[in-house]
């Protein structure tokens, strides 16, 4: 199997025509239309519309706004603020509605923050654009007074790498599959996965698992710690050409995690993950170490393996020696991941049914569930802005090792937003949130 590379481009063009300030808001131009210049019997040049079809564009000019006094900051900050007034009433367990209008039906009834924001569209464009940017008004204050944007958002973008705790399960091996696979989501029934805990860098070790996938019309699966770019275009091309269904990615995690995590899909999906320390060659692999699931669905964000019930017994088994693990684990950020291992082999499928007595309640439903599906995907964390809160207390140890004053603004301003919530949420439900926060933090 021959490895190759189609080099692409995309060239684009662009034409800047010359420019023309006219007093007028609207030009009835048809995109065919043609000037020609007449004169006039007093000398003066007289344009003339020639159109050539009766189709007419109206494009109005854009109106341009100056920060020189500050006065767009403050529009763009106005809306900002409006839109968060809007979606903040919705917050908590005792949240408002908000009533939204429909162009067609009746109006709707929601208490979904997402939802809300959606909708706004505010009269003044610039404080539309505000509400469109989500600028943080901490930030707008200081940029106000003076500071320096540059080190203000560099000491921001740190606080929040520090504080950023999610992670991603798998992720794509390489842009070209983006490209290959063009549609997205992309499911594949009676998948076969090739487990491997070591770079791929040779297209000829992937030869014997490859011919069997395109004799047996199975799509596969490819789980590694990464691939070269010989073997890649190797996937790529027999991707474009149709020869094989097949997808890429990286391993979850890294060191020895990853191994676990390749461990645990193997035993998932009943094959076995090749590595070198094990006697395993991935150039005399065959279909002996595939595992099997009966469906794989991958997007650009996650990846979702249905295993069979033929592995459940060992699922089984798997699960009850990582919460031995769990019982003598010490520290939390260990027994997170524990706790991820488990909830990734135990998750199952569930239909959901939702039932209301008239249409606009049962939207209103809908967008609720939804939110409770989205807050499980990956694992629920302490509510009423208490978790957002508890990073708020680790923020100074981050800002003594950030390099300068202004950086440390931008770290304080994370700080002061991670409280926000919070303090919204007791608002909307009839209490101080500076005496909440109190609470929170005393022992």
């Amino acid at each position: 199997m021959a490895s190759t590379f189609t080099p692409m481009s995309s060239v684009g063009s662009f034409a800047s025509p010359t420019s023309h300030i006219m007093d007028k808001k609207f030009m009835n131009l048809s995109s065919l239309a043609s000037i020609s210049p007449r004169y006039l019997k007093n000398g003066r040049q007289n344009v003339v519309l020639q159109k050539r079809c009766s189709s007419n564009v109206r494009a109005m000019a854009k109106e341009l706004h100056f920060n020189k006094d500050g006065s767009a900051i403050k529009k763009l900050q106005t809306g900002v603020d409006k839109l968060a007034d809007l979606v903040g009433v919705t917050l908590g367990p005792k949240g408002r509605n908000v009533v939204l209008e429909s162009k067609y039906g009746p109006p709707k009834i929601v208490n979904d923050g997402v939802t809300v924001a959606k909708e706004v569209e505010l009269e003044d464009p610039v404080e539309n654009i505000g509400a469109k940017l989500g600028l943080i008004a901490e930030g707008v204050k200081v940029v106000a007074a003076g500071a320096n944007q540059y080190s203000n958002y560099k000491g921001f973008n740190t606080i929040m790498t520090f504080l950023k705790f999610s992670i991603e399960f798998a992720t794509l091996i390489s842009n070209e599959y983006d490209f290959a696979v063009r549609k997205w989501p992309v499911e594949y029934e009676n998948c076969k996965l090739l487990l491997v805990d070591k770079k791929i860098t040779n297209a000829r070790d992937l030869i014997n698992v490859l011919e069997e996938a395109i004799r047996g019309g199975y799509p596969i699966l490819i789980i590694a710690e990464d691939i070269g770019q010989q073997a890649l275009a190797t996937l790529v091309v027999n991707k474009l050409r149709g020869a094989l269904k097949i997808a890429a990615l990286k391993a979850p995690g890294f060191g020895e995690r990853k191994s676990q995590y390749l461990d645990d899909i193997a035993i998932l999906t009943g094959g076995t993950v090749i590595r070198g320390e094990v006697g395993l060659s991935l150039d005399k692999a065959g279909n002996e170490v595939l595992g099997h699931a009966a469906k794989v669905a991958l997007t650009k964000d996650t990846t979702t393996i249905v295993g069979d019930d033929s592995t459940q017994e060992s699922v089984n088994k798997r699960v009850a020696q990582i919460r031995n693990l769990l019982e003598a684990a010490e520290q939390d950020y260990e027994k997170e991941k524990l706790h991820e291992r488990i909830a990734k082999l135990s998750g199952g499928v569930a239909v959901i049914q939702v039932g209301a007595q008239t249409e606009t309640e049962l939207k209103e439903k809908k967008l609720r569930v939804e939110d409770a599906l989205n807050a499980t995907k990956e694992g629920i964390v302490v509510g009423g802005g208490c978790t957002l809160l508890r990073l708020a207390a680790k923020v100074d140890a981050i800002k003594d090792t950030l390099d300068n004053d202004e950086q440390k603004v931008g770290a304080d301003i994370v700080k002061r937003a991670l409280s926000y919530p919070m303090k919204l949420i007791a608002k909307n439900a009839g209490v101080n949130g500076s005496v909440v926060i109190e609470k929170v933090y005393s022992p």
